[in-house]
């Protein structure tokens, strides 16, 4: 019985080291040390596998609890970015609503237009209960000539009259688009200069109240294939085989090395504001991330400030995590609530959170 507690009491120890060590990635750049930054999406698990100690050892030993108490506690505001409990309000003066509908295209193995129309009338059905003010939307391709296509009856049946997606003269929005019930006063992409400017957006939103500034990011996609998502699938089960798992985890690195270069040239233009402030899209990274810091070091996380539940945005087996944000300026705004609807029409949850805009 001794030897066994001792082997136990070692688990423990490990396994508390090892939380402490997933709090290390949210400091450090990914494109300096990129396979540090795997360690973050080992946190929720090692919080769990803590908690359970820490209910084992108040049977069997209680001052044992302090090792895995200590560094749950040392980096305790991780808890809310992954379990959040909040009463919700009622009201509100400005929704917004971010959405990867992931080309309306969730699920098939070829594009079928018969049920591409189907998940289109789904997700317009959605926004038309959700009736958000403002819908920013990621990887979002529709042509906009036709006249009973998406675009328009967003424009011509719901009322969202004023738009905007990069370079107007296309005939195809491609990636990302902002609409908005309300008139937009300026807009553009963030980084005119990079190749891929019609991923990250922004439009001056012009509200009863005052002006808002309402971006709209994809940062830098993992670009997991069909084959990678089921090659995860059978590490989880135990079947692990190393082409498959260096395949998946040179992705990860791939795709966190180009969004910290993203966020070196994003984080400075959202600073110089003097505007209220809101950051929406797909990140495609956790709330244990160095991206994750750099937002919340200059804005608010509304799933931390009103949400209710298990933050999940990600509809797949990886990353099942809330990888899809609303930041605010909390000087000017108040988020009041927060909803993420677990709809099986794309593989990302649409999030909408409604605003109180204060008087300056």
């Amino acid at each position: 019985m001794i030897l066994l507690r001792k082997i136990l009491y070692i688990i423990s120890l490990c396994c508390a080291l090892l939380l402490g060590l997933t709090y290390i990635p949210a400091f450090i750049p990914q494109d300096i040390f990129p396979k540090l930054s795997l360690l973050g999406y080992l946190y929720p698990f090692l919080l769990i596998i803590n908690a359970v100690f820490i209910l084992i050892w108040l049977f069997v030993k209680p001052r044992h609890i302090l090792i895995p108490l200590f560094f749950i506690l040392i980096r305790f505001n991780y808890v809310p970015r992954l379990v959040n409990v909040h009463s919700s309000s009622e009201g509100g003066e400005l929704k917004v609503m971010t959405y990867n509908v992931k080309d309306f295209i969730h699920k098939m193995e070829k594009r079928d237009a018969a049920l591409i129309g189907q998940r289109q009338d789904s997700i317009l059905a959605f926004i038309a209960s959700s009736d958000p003010q403002v819908i920013c939307l990621q990887d979002y391709d529709v042509n906009i000539t036709w006249k009973k296509g998406f675009h328009n009856y967003l424009v011509d049946t719901f009322g969202y009259n004023h738009f905007y997606y990069y370079n107007i003269k296309r005939k195809n929005i491609n990636n990302c688009a902002i609409y908005s019930k309300y008139p937009i006063t300026q807009a553009g992409s963030v980084l005119p200069d990079d190749a891929k400017n019609y991923s990250y957006i922004f439009a001056d939103i012009k509200t009863p109240v005052n002006t808002v500034r309402v971006y709209n990011l994809h940062l830098e996609s993992y670009k997991l294939g069909e084959q990678e998502k089921s090659d995860y699938t059978q590490i989880m089960h135990g079947k692990v085989s190393d082409t498959a798992s260096k395949n998946i985890i040179n992705k990860l690195l791939t795709a966190n090395k180009q969004r910290a270069k993203q966020i070196k040239e994003i984080i400075p233009e959202i600073e110089r504001q003097q505007k209220a402030v809101i950051v929406c899209g797909d990140f495609n990274d956790h709330p244990f991330s160095n991206t994750y810091k750099r937002f919340n070091d200059i804005l608010t996380d509304a799933f931390v400030s009103c949400a209710s539940g298990i933050g999940r945005t990600y509809n797949g087996v990886f990353p099942a995590y809330r990888i899809d944000y609303i930041w605010y300026e909390k000087s000017r705004l108040d988020a009041v609530n927060y909803a993420s609807e677990a709809l099986d029409l794309s593989d990302h949850y649409p999030v909408t959170v409604t605003f109180n805009i204060k008087r300056q």
